[in-house]
């Protein structure tokens, strides 16, 4: 025996149903209770996108996995996204009555521009070590640019570079990097520490490192 559905009259035999009501009407149901829009938290230096208070590469599957943060009562595929006009093309499966209904809906992705933690501190110049280079210019310069590579790979940076007498002073933003690459290539050193604050009842150093190339 056929079903008729109560809202818009289609009959089972011409349309799927979900219940009591055609598939028709269930998905523009579940479609007009969808949101219009989501917020997406952006750095607006480097495009990284928030996901669980980190800021991570705006790939598919992240945009998915935020998106989908936003709609916890739903399982959601990402089908496509837009950055430039903010817009994203979504599967919304919405459970039923034991069936899990896909619908379809394009939404606005709302993007909140700020800095992500390591843009912000590099605007600030921010640096936990100093490397002092003190010896032959070209060597010098050499180190610094593999120092550069280095720490760009591994998301860290160089805060800046100030010419002092026979050398270089070389901030860095990380000091257990610094400390790993002058491991890893057996530098010697003169090591020495600057308390420069206090985080979590903890005292802060900086530390410095002399260098002779």
């Amino acid at each position: 025996m056929s079903k008729r559905c109560p809202k818009c009259g289609k009959t089972s035999d011409t349309v799927q149903f979900y219940g009591q009501f055609c598939k028709n009407c269930v998905e523009k149901d579940i479609s007009e209770a969808l949101p219009e829009s989501t917020e997406v938290i952006l750095c607006k230096n480097c495009g990284k996108i928030r996901l669980q208070g980190k800021f991570v590469k705006d790939t598919g599957q992240n945009m998915q996995e935020v998106i989908q943060s936003a709609f916890k009562n739903y399982k959601i595929i990402l089908i496509d996204y837009n950055v430039d006009d903010s817009t994203a093309d979504v599967s919304f499966g919405k459970d039923k009555n034991g069936e899990v209904i896909p619908v379809e809906k394009k939404i606005e992705l709302r993007f909140k521009k700020m800095l992500c933690e390591s843009c912000s501190r590099r605007a600030g110049s921010y640096y936990e070590a100093v490397m002092q280079l003190r010896g032959n210019k070209e060597r010098m310069e050499r180190f610094i640019d593999r120092v550069n590579k280095y720490f760009e790979r591994r998301g860290e940076f160089i805060a800046k570079v100030k010419e002092a007498d026979n050398g270089y002073d070389v901030y860095l933003s990380n000091k257990k990097l610094a400390s790993a690459y002058i491991s890893s290539h057996n530098l010697e050193t003169v090591n020495s520490y600057t308390l420069y604050g206090v985080k979590h009842g903890k005292k802060v150093y900086r530390h410095t490192y002399s260098i002779r190339l």
